[in-house]
């Protein structure tokens, strides 16, 4: 009742001379469902809430009814490694990577 949740990100930015570099990480989430009876699938499925989704539940709904527990970046479940994404950004802005976007100024419309 265990399966892995991946999802890989580019994180592209200027370089030396212009240049675009990468840096690329994936994130891992081991996702472990309860036993579900065939009539709360069936259920489910006809809810038609699992129809858009890439795995076929959405945690952060109904479908999070199912899950006994996770291992990893419920973000990641959710379809974005929240914390991994940040980490890897806060180090490209610590080693002098990455500049800080510069403060906006001021709309005069609102």
């Amino acid at each position: 009742h265990t399966h892995s949740v991946y999802s890989g990100v580019a994180l592209l930015y200027p370089g030396v001379g212009g240049a675009v570099t990468e840096k690329l990480f994936v994130e891992q989430t081991e996702v472990t469902f309860a036993d579900i009876p065939s009539s709360v699938i069936k259920a489910y499925v006809e809810s038609g809430e699992p129809m858009d989704k890439a795995g076929g539940y959405g945690i952060q709904a109904a479908g999070g009814t199912f899950v006994k527990g996770i291992n990893g970046c419920y973000y990641n479940v959710m379809g974005f490694p929240m914390h991994s994404f940040c980490r890897e950004v806060g180090a490209l802005l610590d080693g002098g990577l990455l500049l800080a976007a510069p403060p906006r100024k001021a709309s005069k419309h609102p």
